[in-house]
């Protein structure tokens, strides 16, 4: 695993941005998490998936839903981490990684926040490689890979 520093998370949002095709959360909110990640010193580990997650590892998603325009001026990051504290609460199973849904400044950044004040890594991957209108478009939309428990919070 690598831990990344500032220079790191601020490239991946510009990459996430324009990989999100305009989806996934505008930059604006991706430069608020990022800052947030970044002020709060707290470790923040990328995890390969290959080499640093096992087969048996439990992980979850964590995103934020919603009209990115609604969030502009009031973005309360709490919730995305108060829903996958939740998860670990349902079954009493701590989560050793935390997922991306999609690409996008909002939805590759929200993840991270969560590993960070999780203190657990981050993983490489998505299940989109751009942003995506419905959860159902991503890899992780299989007939094999369950989708419950799910979790939702608000801030």
């Amino acid at each position: 695993m690598r831990q990344l520093k500032k220079e790191a998370i601020e490239d991946i949002l510009q990459g996430a941005t324009i990989l999100g095709a305009g989806g996934g959360g505008p930059l604006v909110i991706g430069q608020q998490i990022a800052a947030e990640i970044i002020a709060s010193g707290r470790p923040l580990e990328l995890a390969d998936p290959e080499a640093d997650v096992p087969d048996e590892a439990r992980m979850a998603v964590s995103a934020v839903v919603g009209s990115p325009d609604a969030t502009l001026d009031n973005f309360d990051f709490g919730a995305a981490p108060t829903a996958f504290k939740f998860l670990e609460e349902i079954d009493g199973k701590k989560l050793s990684f935390v997922l991306a849904g999609e690409v996008g400044a909002g939805n590759s950044l929200i993840p991270m926040s969560t590993a960070a004040k999780g203190g657990i890594p981050v993983v490489d991957a998505a299940g989109a490689r751009r942003a995506i209108p419905e959860f159902s478009m991503c890899t992780y939309a299989s007939p094999n890979v369950p989708i419950s428990p799910i979790a939702m919070a608000h801030p």
